[in-house]
């Protein structure tokens, strides 16, 4: 059995990790299609 402190660090690697991949996802894509983003969030809000 894991202890409860070891499985909440396992947890905070996992959403580091994702933090992460949304990171190089919002590179990637705000040097591909920037205009097209703007667009998008200016109709968001």
């Amino acid at each position: 059995m894991r202890t409860q402190k070891q499985i909440s660090r396992d947890r905070e690697r996992e959403r580091e990790r994702e933090r992460e991949r949304e990171r190089e996802r919002e590179r990637c894509e705000g040097s591909q299609n920037n205009k097209g983003r703007r667009r998008a969030t200016a109709r968001a809000f």
